[in-house]
């Protein structure tokens, strides 16, 4: 997990591949606020957004995930958010996997998971060995509006 704020981009772009940067820097060049919730498609199935809007939940009532075809880059543009943060081990227990259709597997446990606190402008990069468990309340009651780029792994260089 890699964990940045876009206002520092500039200053650190250089250490990520090209296609990282092009997803920061969607974020940071589009008006997230005017674009509509649900799927946008910014290089067809390489590199694509997903705004949502919705309250975060108390920690129990979110799933911890992984994916293994794309990285996902997950910003807060308003609100705030915890997401549980931890790795893949031999000890987590499969809840659902629907790798083959929704690139996405669902665990019922954890090891040694911290949560990391999203606010607006901060961004969180997850990639296949991460497991993550985004949208968990922090106690306030403010709507997030996230933006999650997902991009493939096997396209990155």
């Amino acid at each position: 997990m890699i964990y940045g704020q876009l206002k520092n981009l500039e200053k650190e772009e250089s250490v990520f591949a090209a296609l990282i940067r092009r997803g920061l820097e969607f974020l940071e060049k589009t008006d997230i606020g005017k674009l509509e919730a649900g799927k946008h498609i910014i290089d067809g199935d390489v590199m694509y957004a997903s705004v949502q809007d919705y309250l975060p939940k108390v920690k129990t009532e979110r799933r911890a995930e992984a994916h293994v075809k794309y990285i996902d880059i997950q910003y807060v543009h308003t609100g705030e958010e915890y997401i549980g943060c931890s790795f893949l081990s031999g000890q987590n227990e499969v809840l659902e996997d629907r790798l083959a259709e929704k690139d996405v597997i669902f665990y019922k446990n954890t090891v040694d998971e911290v949560p990391v606190k999203l606010t607006a402008g901060d961004y969180a990069i997850f990639l296949p060995a991460d497991i993550h468990r985004p949208g968990c309340s922090t106690g306030s009651a403010a709507q997030v509006r996230k933006v999650v780029v997902k991009i493939k792994l096997s396209a990155v260089k």
